[in-house]
C-alpha cells in the first residue's frame, strides 16, 4: 500500500488508501499478525484482534500514521478530511472498525482510510516479541515500574471490564491514585506516572494478555 504524499490532494491519498476495516490488521506489527493467524480459538482471535487495534490508534495518535475520511457531522462535507489526532485517543470517540466510521467529539467520519507516512517513526519493537519474565531496566539502569503497572492494570481490569477498553488518557487518573496509594514510600509520595508511559504499559500488558490467552 501507499504512504501519504503531501505534494497530492487529500483526496488523491484518500482513494489510495487503506480503509479502516484492513487498517487494524494492515498496520499492526508483522509478530502480532503471525500470532493472529496462528490463533486456535475465538477469544484468543478477538483479543489479538484488540491488540492490533490499540496498536493503530496509537500509531496515529503519534503521527506515524494519517488517517482521512468525509465529515458528515456536524455539518456535511462532500471534500476530504483529515481526522486530528485528538480523535485517536480520546475516549468520548467510538470506532466502529466494520464499518470505516469514527464518532465522537461532535463529529462523524464516514469512509475511513489510512496511510502510513514517510520516515515517521518505526514502530516500537519491544512489544512485538514474548515478554521476558525478567524486568527490564529503564535507562541508567533503573528498574522497570512494569511490574507495579502491572499489578494496578490487573486490579483495575479485573474491577471492570470498562477499563480494558479505555485509553491511557482516560485510565490515568484511576490508574495513578491505584498506584500512589500502592507503592508510595512511607510519609513520601512516589512519582506518578505520565500518561505516555502509561501507554506503553497498557499496550505490553494486552499484549502478555493476548500471548496467554487471558481476556
Amino acid at each position: 500500500m501507499w504512504d501519504f504524499e503531501p505534494d497530492l490532494a487529500l483526496s488523491e491519498n484518500w482513494s489510495r488508501a487503506v480503509k479502516l476495516h484492513e487498517a487494524w490488521f494492515h498496520y499492526a506489527p508483522e509478530a502480532i499478525k503471525n500470532q493472529y493467524r496462528g490463533a486456535s480459538s475465538k477469544p484468543r482471535m478477538d483479543s489479538l484482534r484488540e491488540l492490533m487495534r490499540s496498536y493503530v490508534r496509537e500509531f496515529a495518535f503519534r503521527g506515524e500514521l494519517i488517517a482521512l475520511a468525509i465529515r458528515v457531522e456536524p455539518s456535511p462535507d462532500t471534500h476530504v478530511s483529515k481526522i486530528p489526532l485528538i480523535f485517536f485517543e480520546s475516549d468520548a470517540v467510538q470506532f466502529d472498525w466494520d464499518n470505516n466510521k469514527i464518532r465522537g467529539l461532535g463529529h462523524t467520519f464516514e469512509d475511513v482510510r489510512v496511510l502510513g507516512i514517510t520516515n515517521a517513526n518505526p514502530a516500537p519493537t519491544e512489544f512485538t516479541a514474548p515478554i521476558p519474565s525478567s524486568s527490564p531496566k529503564g535507562r541508567a539502569g533503573r528498574p522497570s515500574n512494569y511490574k507495579k503497572a502491572c499489578h494496578v492494570l490487573q486490579e483495575l481490569y479485573g474491577q471492570s471490564h470498562n477499563y480494558r477498553d479505555m485509553s491511557a488518557a482516560g485510565i490515568l487518573d484511576v490508574f495513578n491514585e491505584r498506584y500512589l496509594s500502592l507503592f508510595s514510600p512511607p510519609n513520601k509520595r512516589a512519582a506518578a506516572v505520565s500518561e505516555r508511559a502509561l501507554r506503553t504499559y497498557i499496550i505490553r500488558y494486552r499484549q502478555e494478555l493476548a500471548e496467554t490467552g487471558n481476556n
